[in-house]
C-alpha cells in the first residue's frame, strides 16, 4: 500500500515540485493511485476528469498572471 500524501495535497491537484518540497518521495509520486493530467502535475486517480478539474490541475504549473481565453474560457463560463 502506498504511503498517504500530506493532508494539504490529498484532495487537490499539485505539482511534483510542491510535493517534493514537503517530503513526498519520487517513488510515491509514481504510485498507481495518482494520475498525471499534465507533465509535473499529480492528483488522485479517483478524481473525476472534466474541464474544471483539468483547469485546476494545469493551474498548478502556470504563472499566476496566466489566464484562459477563447473556447476554454467560454466553456468555463458555461457559454
Amino acid at each position: 500500500m502506498s504511503r498517504l500524501l500530506p493532508d494539504d495535497l490529498a484532495d487537490r491537484p499539485f505539482s511534483v515540485a510542491e510535493a517534493r518540497s514537503v517530503g513526498v518521495s519520487p517513488k510515491r509520486l509514481r504510485s498507481s493511485d495518482l494520475s498525471t493530467p499534465f507533465w509535473g502535475v499529480r492528483e488522485s486517480a479517483a478524481r473525476e476528469q472534466n474541464l474544471v478539474s483539468l483547469v485546476a490541475a494545469r493551474a498548478t504549473r502556470i504563472p499566476d498572471r496566466a489566464f484562459y481565453s477563447h473556447q476554454t474560457a467560454a466553456q468555463l463560463w458555461g457559454i
